[in-house]
């Protein structure tokens, strides 16, 4: 019953830095980054995606997002299973636009992530359902490694 009001504390969202520092570790551990094909050829176009159950958390998470005119969707997710319904809030921020300007503001520090932003760097896309090994040695023929994406633009 608890989780439906996890928010970000106020001191958090009024401090520009540590609310984008908030946010990477958030990402970092419970958000994912994919590249979807849609309409193209290959597996090309970013999103990065989190799943909570507070709706209070989603909309803390929106003004961070607000404060530096990253666009996103927002949604409503109702699942069952033998425990019972559960309700879901869901945040998305798609398109290249969106991820340049999270990793120049944010960044992220979780190699998984950062692998798979590299491989569609190198090849314009990301292979679905690579495996974190396999993104590996496809950026070690080019002998490049896995810094963090910092909001410095180490990309």
């Amino acid at each position: 019953k608890k989780s439906d009001k996890v928010r970000i504390p106020s001191n958090i969202i009024k401090d520009t830095q540590l609310c984008f520092r908030f946010l990477r570790g958030l990402a970092d551990t419970d958000f994912c980054v994919m590249f979807k094909k849609g309409d193209r050829i290959n597996n090309s176009y970013p999103k990065i995606v989190g799943e909570f159950a507070s709706k209070c958390l989603i909309k803390d998470i929106c003004k961070i997002l607000d404060k530096i005119e990253i666009s996103y969707y927002t949604n409503k997710r109702v699942n069952s299973s033998n425990f019972g319904k559960f309700t879901h809030y869901v945040i998305e921020i798609n398109g290249k636009n969106n991820l340049m300007k999270w990793l120049n503001f944010i960044g992220f520090s979780n190699p998984k992530h950062i692998s798979k932003i590299l491989v569609w760097k190198k090849l314009g896309y990301c292979p679905p359902r690579t495996t974190y090994n396999e993104r590996i040695k496809i950026l070690e023929e080019e002998n490049l490694s896995i810094p963090p994406l910092s909001p410095h633009g180490q990309i």
